[in-house]
């Protein structure tokens, strides 16, 4: 399995493989039962490498991509029947990964390939559009959306909305920052970050409003709003925060081998690193192997 991912209840998840196929199951309900395999898609030819679930706002509605070049978004049109609703071959090489936006913009997904080129591919008024650009000349391995309002402001209905951000990482070691511009209609790029080697992912820290009143919430809304982590080649973890307008690193200490993925919970409260099964949480205190990231530490658990 190359990746597997939750819909938006949990109640569901969809899984993707080297053999070209997507398959959904149904959540077990107890630890006793079994996964339910509800669909088999067969989605590309050859691998795929990611399937990420739209927002259910937009209805049950998933995007793949893979070695095939292609970007495929399927929909459930009844109950364990999905339907090829759109492909996309825009790229000249692999499609490396794919990224829905918050939904507070839309349907917009993100992709990057293996021939250096971004696409934004949106849908509205019965329309799909597609904006594509040469992000990273050696190819494009990595991507994150920024959250789509400021956090202390994201009980209020009316606010409006952030300008469209994300980030990038490429086999050049760069990491960039993308805004859209509403005048140009394009994304315009800054360069946050330089490491040797290529960039393995990046993750947005991305909290609700509704978790900060927790006790384990243990950032404050400013830090959550500009919190960014990256993964390079070399056993290099680093947390970037945005501060007076410069994004200042932080390295994870005593990396044991290579990072491959990273997730952040709702709440704040963990990163999580795939590469030996281990977990960064903050409900240590061993100092020697913790970041400081706002008064807390992530700390790998023993």
């Amino acid at each position: 399995i190359n990746d597997a991912q939750f819909d938006f209840y949990a109640r569901r998840f969809a899984t993707c493989q080297p053999n070209g196929n997507i398959q959904i199951f149904d959540t077990p309900a107890t630890e006793e039962e079994q996964p339910a395999l509800t669909a088999t898609i067969k989605a590309h030819i050859g691998p795929v490498w990611q399937v990420v679930w739209a927002h259910p706002r937009f209805g049950n509605i998933i995007a793949s991509c893979g070695y095939d070049r292609k970007i495929i978004v399927w929909k459930e049109i009844k109950v364990n029947d999905w339907e090829k609703v759109k492909e996309f071959d825009i790229h000249k090489a692999s499609v490396n990964f794919i990224s829905w936006a918050p939904w507070q913009y839309g349907l917009i997904l993100l992709a990057g390939s293996s021939d250096g080129q971004i696409s934004v591919i949106s849908y509205a008024q019965d329309k799909w559009n597609v904006i594509q650009f040469l992000a990273h000349k050696s190819g494009v391995t990595c991507g994150s959306w920024a959250p789509a309002l400021a956090i202390e402001n994201e009980e209020k209905k009316n606010e409006e909305l952030i300008p469209m951000r994300f980030v990038s990482g490429g086999c050049d070691g760069l990491v960039k920052m993308w805004v859209y511009n509403n005048e140009t209609k394009k994304y315009q790029e800054e360069t946050i970050a330089t490491y040797t080697g290529w960039i393995k992912d990046v993750a947005f820290a991305y909290c609700d409003a509704n978790w900060l009143s927790l006790p384990n919430s243990y950032f404050s809304e400013a830090e959550l709003s500009d919190t960014l982590t990256v993964c390079a080649e070399g056993k290099n973890i680093s947390v970037l925060r945005k501060r007076e307008g410069k994004w200042v690193e932080t390295k994870f200490k005593d990396q044991v081998s290579q990072a491959v993925k990273l997730s952040w919970s709702l709440n704040g409260h963990s990163l999580a690193v795939a590469y030996t099964c281990l977990l960064y949480t903050s409900d240590a205190a061993d100092e020697g192997l913790g970041v400081d990231l706002g008064g807390r530490r992530i700390i790998k658990k023993k």
